[in-house]
């Protein structure tokens, strides 16, 4: 939202009307695979975000949360270092954004090759989460870890 106003806002400086500037926006169709919509079966929406960072993930559950009484989120971390280096931070913004009636989900880290130790994996964050002193609710101990997402994504957007 804040990057249209200030397209608009800059636009509007340089000399293009609101009306145009509000035809434009109306046309937009977003940034792939941000807050991308999927589709939508039986009043539930499937929606893919390629937020990979504490804040942006954080950012994506949020973006959700007024238009839906729950989310479930689906997180997939990348690369073993990048957790590792990241975990108090993916715990903390992952923290402070659930609701009570939020779910988070996680597919392993995903590994791209390499020769990294794999010395950490979602059960850890799962685990710190459960633990964080900002946790006024207990997470659910169902969290999916699952290996092949190109997979199970196809059979989510089947089933809902």
């Amino acid at each position: 939202m804040e990057n249209a106003i200030a397209a608009t806002a800059i636009a509007n400086q340089v000399g293009v009307s609101l009306e145009k500037c509000a035809e434009a926006l109306c046309k937009y169709e977003g940034i792939y695979r941000r807050n991308q919509v999927l589709g939508k079966k039986n009043g539930v929406w499937l929606i893919d975000d390629y937020a990979h960072n504490p804040v942006k993930c954080a950012a994506a559950i949020a973006a959700c949360q007024p238009v839906s009484e729950k989310v479930i989120a689906w997180l997939q971390p990348h690369g073993f270092k990048p957790t590792k280096f990241l975990r108090n931070d993916f715990v903390k913004e992952i923290a402070a954004v659930l609701r009570p009636q939020d779910e988070i989900w996680m597919s392993e880290i995903f590994y791209a090759g390499g020769t990294t130790t794999k010395d950490i994996s979602t059960a850890d964050l799962i685990n710190d989460l459960c633990c964080w002193e900002r946790m006024l609710f207990s997470l659910r101990t169902e969290t999916i870890y699952c290996l092949q997402f190109d997979y199970i994504l196809p059979q989510i957007v089947y089933c809902c």
